[in-house]
């Protein structure tokens, strides 16, 4: 039963975060490698794949969302509007806020700048990126659970 019942929540975990993870990591790859090519430094190619990554995660996040949220609105017979966006934006700022803050300045810097020193950029990207992922869902989880428990969260 306790393995059914996880095994259901990780498939949902994985439909809701897994697409966007997919374009992170390949946004972000691509962003370190021009960025290297351009300027020669590290640094800046981490900064590059940190940045990158959020906007490929976060901007069809955003307009998942919004599409959700709105087809649910209609559903009830409300309307969306600037009222209905600001209650996506609020669910997506309570289920994200805390640890993609915490995740673009510092561990996601951290964590890649140091694989991609250690491993080269092709391996260290992807490992600095998974590493992060890893400490960035713990919170986002917690979170995204909290509010579907309290009726916030659609999906």
């Amino acid at each position: 039963m306790v393995n059914a019942r996880l095994r259901k929540k990780c498939m949902e975990w994985l439909k809701r975060y897994g697409p966007l993870e997919i374009a992170a990591t390949l946004a972000a790859y691509g962003a370190s490698r021009v960025t290297y090519e351009l300027t020669g430094s590290e640094v800046y190619a981490a900064i590059a794949a940190t940045h990158a990554g959020n906007i490929a995660y976060y901007g069809p996040l955003l307009i998942r969302e919004i599409i959700v949220d709105r087809r649910a609105a209609l559903i009830e017979g409300e309307p969306y509007g600037a009222k209905g966006l600001l209650k996506t934006t609020r669910n997506l700022a309570w289920e994200f806020g805390p640890a993609a803050t915490i995740d673009t300045l510092v561990t996601r810097p951290f964590l890649t700048g140091l694989a991609t020193v250690k491993l080269g950029r092709e391996f260290g990207v992807p490992a600095g990126k998974y590493s992060a992922d890893a400490i960035f869902y713990l919170q986002t989880i917690f979170s995204y659970e909290m509010l579907k428990r309290k009726g916030m969260r659609n999906t």
